[in-house]
């Protein structure tokens, strides 16, 4: 019975990044970089850097999502989702100092995953 938890799990990743990656987009980096009076956010280099930083979690949480709906009895594929949606919770709760949206969806999938 462990591929129902998994699934829900592989759905939260999934929401997690992709959610993420709208969110941040929309709400964080273009307007940053249209208010931004910054000599350092002026280069395009640097904007594109800090684009795909910011993404590359995104990505990698739905690259997990989707390996887990494809494959949820791999029990080596659900620790590795754990420990990753895990940190991924700890680093969101870490950096943003308070309960938010993204650490509760990516704690809530590492628990369903170690059930």
């Amino acid at each position: 019975m462990e591929t129902l938890p998994t699934l829900f799990a592989a759905a939260l990743g999934l929401f997690a990044g992709f959610g993420h990656s709208w969110l941040g987009e929309t709400r964080i980096l273009i307007p940053l970089y249209r208010e931004s009076g910054s000599r350092v956010l002026a280069s395009r280099r640097t904007r594109d850097t800090i684009r795909l930083v910011w993404h590359i979690p995104s990505m990698v949480w739905i690259v997990i999502g989707l390996f887990l709906l494809l494959h949820p009895e791999l029990a080596m594929l659900r620790w590795l989702a754990a420990i990753i949606y895990g940190l991924s919770a700890l680093a969101n709760l870490c950096a943003i100092r308070r309960v938010h949206l993204g650490n509760v969806v990516l704690g809530a999938a590492t628990l369903l995953l170690l059930l």
